[in-house]
């Protein structure tokens, strides 16, 4: 047997530390726009839906994180990663007409909580808010 013949050991394949997003939005707005809150809110404007406005709104303080116009095709990903109770609202290019509102609300629902492998003292001190 040559050394070209000889066996290597099958490399090891860590499963990933964090659960892992869907690549695809989970949830259906109006007019073939999709949405979902893993990660963050993440939007999605097909190509052929035309211009909408779309606001994204903190309910508990009133910030305003996004208020503009999205081009078809366009996605919008929230910089926030964490859990914000978030209203968003898509309207029409003039904003004289609302197609979509929802008002987030996790109660009642499943919800990921992630905790990076091997981080026993932060699991343990977020554990009491989980």
């Amino acid at each position: 047997m040559s050394t070209s013949d000889s066996l290597s050991p099958a490399p090891i394949v860590k499963p990933p530390v964090y659960w892992q997003v869907p690549s695809q939005f989970t949830m259906e707005a109006v007019e073939g726009i999709k949405y979902d809150f893993n990660k963050g809110l993440r939007i999605s404007f097909p190509k052929d839906s035309g211009d909408h406005w779309f606001t994204l709104t903190d309910q508990d303080t009133g910030t305003v994180f996004y208020n503009g116009l999205v081009k078809a095709g366009g996605k919008v990903f929230s910089s926030k990663m964490y859990f914000i109770n978030y209203k968003l609202q898509i309207l029409s290019p003039d904003r004289k007409e609302i197609l979509f509102t929802h008002t987030y609300d996790a109660s009642q629902k499943d919800v990921v909580i992630n905790f990076p492998d091997g981080a026993i003292g932060d699991t343990l001190g977020w554990f009491s808010y989980v």
